[in-house]
Order: C-alpha cells, then structure tokens, then sequence
C-alpha cells in the first residue's frame, strides 16, 4: 500500500506513509478481506474520521488510485498529493 498510495489517501492530506495505518475498505467486520486490494492508507486522524463518519472507499478500477465519497458529497474525490 505504501508504494501504490504514497502517504494519506483523504483528499488533501500531506501525511507521508510514515504517519499512516491501513484500513479496510470493506470493513472486515462485514467479510472484508485483509489484503492490499482492499485497503488504503489513512494518518491516525482521517482514520478515525472515516469510522466515525462512515466514509466509502474504493480502488478505482481504471487507474488504481484509492477515491473516497466523504459525508456530504456525492462524488469520488481523491488525494492528488502522492499520485497526480
């Protein structure tokens, strides 16, 4: 995850891989898999943030970035810091 995110996938962060945990995209406690494919890398806050307010995630399928539809918006939003 760290070579294909680079850092904190939350639109806007500049949190490198070093500050950042994994998280399940599907969380596991719905059958989610513990695998790179279904995880995205988050800093410790934006982490908390997205199990409390409920984020979606997902790998796009055309380029592989890691998008999140936040509370409010209807729309894939990504982190262009670590992957233009």
């Amino acid at each position: 995850m760290e070579k294909r995110d680079g850092g904190c996938t939350t639109p806007g962060c500049d949190r490198d891989s070093r500050w950042t945990e994994a998280h399940h995209l599907t969380p596991y406690s719905l059958s989610g898999t513990t695998d790179v494919n279904d995880g995205a890398l988050l800093c410790s806050f934006h982490h908390h943030r997205a199990h409390e307010q409920g984020w979606v995630g997902r790998i796009n399928p055309d380029d592989g970035h890691v998008e999140w539809k936040l509370p409010g918006s209807d729309t894939w939003q990504r982190n262009t810091r670590w992957r233009p």
